[in-house]
């Protein structure tokens, strides 16, 4: 019988950061391990609470294929949603998704949307979709391309040296709140050609540059190939990515590995499942989900979720009052008139911001940051009501 979810649980965050500090300090992988395991689903998911920014995963989920006992889809389906929910998930990439459990995914997770077709150009073939919650961003673009030569967009290969035809969905979204535009990819690298990952991997490169311009956006999938490849090289190399345990300000566990073969308790430090970010994220915390449910040691898959929780500094302007018309999110930066208009934000334009975590706008009345000046730091819905009013008078900007 799975461990009963105690919702009313509270971890506290010194409980949870000695947790962190001690297994920085193991050096015994089986006791870490065994640290690790004795977390229930709940308190798993506490390790990487908190506030602000995105929560998302990557989750190779295990096609449903003819697996006996507690390796079949039927046993495993409840998990896998548990896992998704209990971390709060944004956004989710999923791989291996065949045409029946993208259905069972979108009856599970009620609020959120998805994305995606299958590799063989149909919807019952593997998928490397992408969920997101409906309730918190727009999608404005999405797609399918095939991991061959040229990117295209309708069934192709296998190419190279692989077995199977591999594809990558990305979406482009807008969260509704404070207008900040991203991407995500996720994409399921062939897991015998070693020429095709590194194509691969050189082939999104190409085509995120191309697509995303100077927005952020993320990177997840399962590679099968780990930190140590060529593969793996490609990407983190790349001046565009890096991958989010490099840069996380808190990571768990020590042991990176993410393909479990069914084991609950896994040696090695190969990590094949990935989460990149392009460099205008922070990454506060990063997490391998070694749950299983107990007594009989179920996984909800063969490979390990990973979780990242995301962040992009910065405040939202709208043109219009109490945060309606257009919005544009702006990070940290200096913005004269040309910066803005490229931004979208027109000369005397402004009529309201969102201002939050300690951040600070400074409006001015002219471009190149003269004339009368404005400094906001909190949410302010009518900048008709400054002194002096502030409504339609900005010409340029810097966010701090």
């Amino acid at each position: 019988m799975m461990r009963k979810l105690i919702y009313g649980l509270h971890l506290t965050w010194a409980s949870i950061l000695f947790f962190s500090a001690c297994s920085k300090e193991m050096t015994d992988s089986a006791s870490q391990n065994q640290a690790l395991l004795a977390l229930s689903g709940t308190e798993m998911a506490q390790m990487i609470d908190g506030s602000g920014g995105y929560v998302m995963m990557t989750f190779n989920i295990r096609q449903d294929a003819p697996d006996p006992g507690n390796h079949a889809w039927t046993v495993r389906r409840t998990l896998v949603k548990e896992r998704i929910l209990e971390h709060d998930c944004d956004i989710v990439g999923v791989q291996e998704a065949l045409g029946n459990q993208m259905n069972n995914m979108s009856t599970d997770l009620p609020g959120y949307s998805k994305v995606g077709e299958g590799r063989e150009g149909n919807s019952n073939s593997e998928h490397s979709a992408i969920f997101y919650k409906n309730t918190k961003f727009n999608a404005l673009e999405s797609g399918t391309f095939w991991l061959a030569p040229g990117a295209p967009t309708r069934p192709t290969g296998p190419a190279w040296d692989a077995a199977y035809k591999r594809i990558c969905t990305w979406i482009k979204l807008q969260d509704k709140q404070t207008a900040l535009i991203f991407y995500v990819f996720n994409t399921h690298f062939d897991h015998v050609g070693a020429e095709a990952k590194v194509n691969s991997a050189n082939l999104l490169l190409t085509y995120m540059q191309d697509k995303i311009g100077n927005l952020p956006a993320v990177l997840m999938g399962d590679l099968n190939a780990n930190q140590s490849s060529a593969g793996y090289a490609a990407l983190n190399g790349s001046s565009l990515l890096e991958e989010s345990w490099n840069i996380a300000g808190s990571k768990a566990p020590v042991l990176r590995v993410t393909g479990n073969g069914w084991n609950i308790s896994p040696s090695g430090d190969s990590q094949i499942d990935h989460i990149f970010v392009t460099n205008q994220w922070t990454v506060s915390d990063r997490l391998v989900d070694w749950y299983h449910k107990e007594p009989d040691g179920i996984l909800p898959s063969d490979h390990f979720p990973v979780i990242a929780r995301l962040h992009i500094d910065g405040v939202s302007i709208f043109q219009d009052a109490h945060y309606g018309g257009k919005g544009v999110f702006l990070p940290i930066g200096t913005y004269d008139l040309s910066d803005l208009n490229a931004r979208g934000i027109l000369n005397d334009w402004a009529s309201s911001a969102r201002v939050s975590g300690g951040r600070t706008l400074t409006l001015y009345e002219h471009e190149h940051f003269l004339g009368n000046t404005w400094v906001i730091n909190s949410d302010t819905p009518l900048f008709s009501q400054l002194s002096p009013t502030a409504n339609d008078k900005a010409s340029s900007i810097k966010v701090q």
